[in-house]
């Protein structure tokens, strides 16, 4: 279990962030790929399943190490919205990209989660990281429609 004094707390706080990271993230998706539009409905199901992830986490890490849990949790959340996305997009390929984006998602947070001390800096860093991907794959989306002028 985690070393502090409300759980509840804690992990509140990391279900706001993830919901703040990860819709973006599926519109970008969504544009890049250019599949189809992301449903509401899909968004509201992996959105709660990634708070069950919390839950999930949470009680298995009260039996195993934290490791463990948290390695068993992730697997099963990132290879459940995966199979789910490809049902949704009818592509193994974007399932592919789901389940790499998550992986690597909840591996960046679990090695945030050990560094402790540095894990502001290494974040920080991360996240400009990503940052920089994201803006480099869209450089070439026309975001105005065909044609239109800014």
């Amino acid at each position: 279990m985690l070393p502090y004094k409300n759980q509840f707390l804690v992990f509140s706080a990391i279900i706001f962030n993830l919901f703040q990271i990860c819709y973006p993230i599926f519109r970008f998706l969504d544009a890049l790929l250019s599949v189809c539009v992301v449903f509401f409905r899909l968004f509201f199901l992996v959105l709660f399943y990634l708070v069950i992830f919390y839950t999930l986490l949470l009680s298995i890490s009260e039996y195993v190490l934290f490791d463990q849990a948290y390695l068993i949790a992730s697997a099963a959340t990132v290879l459940l919205i995966s199979l789910y996305a490809k049902s949704h997009f009818a592509s193994w390929k974007t399932a592919a990209v789901f389940f790499t984006t998550l992986g690597l998602l909840y591996g960046f947070i679990f090695i945030l989660i050990r560094l402790e001390d540095t894990a502001l800096l290494v974040g920080s860093i991360g996240l400009f990281i990503v940052l920089a991907l994201v803006m480099y794959a869209s450089r070439r989306i026309n975001w105005y429609g065909k044609g239109s002028e800014v």
